[in-house]
């Protein structure tokens, strides 16, 4: 997908679409309801995909591969599901930017954390997570956020300074 109308208030991305292009639907303020369908085919949201979108929740489809900068900087999301068979494995910096996350999931493959995130109250990580290091910037913002990691995971926390 290329471009959407700005007035667009609901959207059901069909499942055969692969590519998200930047900016596809930036600024498209009235867009309430974001779907992807449980058999969809998208593996990619470039850059800015949904910048500045009035969803509040989003469920990202199981074969999103790659995700990039500012997809969903978005002052209105509250929740990110990203399922835990998700192919996704890294999550680049200010990629879920907003205004206050409430709850995410990360995904088993996920790798990679980058300071992704706006400010956020829990972070989830799985008892099987891959997840090998989560940028503390990603949560600088953020005060009493709460990490949830398994005994057995032995993630590597970093801070870039």
């Amino acid at each position: 997908i290329v471009i959407a109308h700005r007035n667009i208030q609901h959207v059901i991305i069909p499942f055969f679409i692969k590519i998200i292009e930047s900016s596809a639907f930036a600024n498209c303020k009235y867009l309430k309801n974001l779907e992807f369908p449980k058999n969809s085919q998208l593996e990619v949201i470039k850059m800015s995909g949904f910048l500045n979108i009035g969803i509040k929740t989003v469920t990202l489809p199981i074969h999103l591969k790659e995700i990039d900068k500012f997809a969903f900087d978005c002052h209105s999301l509250k929740n990110i599901e990203i399922l835990p068979e998700s192919e996704i494995k890294s999550i680049p910096e200010n990629c879920f930017r907003s205004g206050l996350i409430c709850s995410i999931s990360l995904p088993l493959r996920l790798i990679h954390v980058c300071r992704s995130f706006g400010s956020f109250k829990l972070i989830e990580i799985n008892e099987n997570s891959e997840l090998e290091s989560l940028d503390l910037n990603a949560i600088e913002s953020s005060k009493n956020v709460l990490i949830m990691v398994p005994a057995e995971n032995r993630v590597n926390f970093t801070k870039f300074v």
